[in-house]
């Protein structure tokens, strides 16, 4: 169902109690989808940069909302840092190469597909119509035919596979669990009442700054590219991010997320880097880089909060299932 201006009634009510929740202004609770519910969409939308903003109520507008009221009202648990950094083992690192090498060789692409469970696999999207039958998948508004992640799709489809968490992936739109575990605190949490493996905040703890990436960038309490590579040796193997960027006008805040990795004392990184704008979705496809002296420098104008994902024995999550196969909507 999509609420959309001009509609009126319970519905739209109950939109304007949760927005009045998350801390937006609709106005007067009156069932009105009128002007100023509209602005208040919009502006919750434009905070959540993989949620398209334009002013309607779908799925996946109040898949985040949901997700917002029940952040605000839960209180977060601290995941304390490990007291010793444990590397992948070799079948993780090669079950990893082989799903790198699956996504950049389709190639998978920045739009608005998704990575959904079915069937005991994960399907990579293209975006439009139904999987199957029976399972929703998001619009995809250039109504192209690729299989393709946002940066927070990407980020949840790949902690879900890493930790065969499986069935339980939630593909609603901007993953309201990864965003505010990157975003929006400085400790690491779950989220209580969502169910046992919405989150992963769990499995993942945040990785402190030395310090150094301040003198580069003038901000506190974070890292850059040039932090990360010279201290890849001592890293997790698995890191997520959340990115700032710094553009002519200033820093755009917080509006990025994706994925480092060590191994062999080398970094890399993996994301969808691509953007939406007023042409639409950039289609460009996903990129995974290793990270070098050489080229470094091309990634001098982003800063990150850095997560590390924990494992006490070289394996993630739980170790009785099996790594799921990765399919391509047909």
């Amino acid at each position: 169902m999509i609420l959309k201006p001009g509609d009126k009634g319970s519905e739209v009510e109950q939109l304007q109690l949760k927005l009045k929740a998350a801390g937006y202004d609709p106005g007067e609770v009156d069932g009105d989808y009128g002007p100023k519910t509209t602005a208040a969409v919009l502006a919750f939308q434009v905070d959540r940069p993989d949620i398209d903003d334009d002013g309607l109520a779908g799925p996946q507008t109040m898949g985040s909302l949901n997700a917002a009221i029940l952040k605000m009202n839960s209180t977060p648990a601290k995941v304390p840092v490990p007291s010793s950094i444990i590397p992948c083992n070799d079948e993780t690192w090669k079950r990893f190469e082989f799903l790198v090498e699956r996504i950049t060789n389709q190639p998978v692409r920045y739009g608005p597909g998704r990575g959904l469970w079915v069937d005991g696999k994960f399907v990579i999207t293209y975006g439009a119509g139904r999987l199957n039958g029976t399972v929703r998948q998001w619009p995809n508004v250039l109504n192209k035919t690729y299989p393709a992640f946002h940066c927070t799709s990407w980020c949840n489809f790949f902690m879900s596979w890493l930790c065969r968490r499986n069935e339980d992936y939630t593909h609603a739109g901007n993953c309201p669990e990864i965003w505010e575990l990157l975003l929006s605190s400085p400790d690491v949490h779950q989220n209580p009442g969502a169910g046992p493996y919405r989150g992963f905040g769990d499995v993942c703890y945040a990785v402190p700054p030395d310090g150094s990436a301040v003198k580069r960038s003038g901000v506190s309490k974070v890292m850059d590219a040039r932090e990360l590579y010279e201290r890849r040796s001592d890293l997790p193997t698995f890191m997520v991010f959340g990115q700032s960027t710094r553009k002519a006008g200033g820093w755009k805040w917080w509006h990025h997320t994706g994925v480092y990795a060590t191994r062999n004392d080398r970094l890399y990184r993996i994301a969808a880097d691509g953007s939406k704008g007023s042409h639409g979705y950039s289609a460009s496809p996903m990129k995974f880089t290793e990270i070098t002296p050489k080229n470094i420098g091309d990634f001098s104008n982003a800063i990150y909060r850095i997560y590390g994902v924990h494992t006490t024995d070289g394996t993630y999550g739980d170790k009785s299932r099996s790594y799921a196969p990765v399919e391509f909507e047909q």
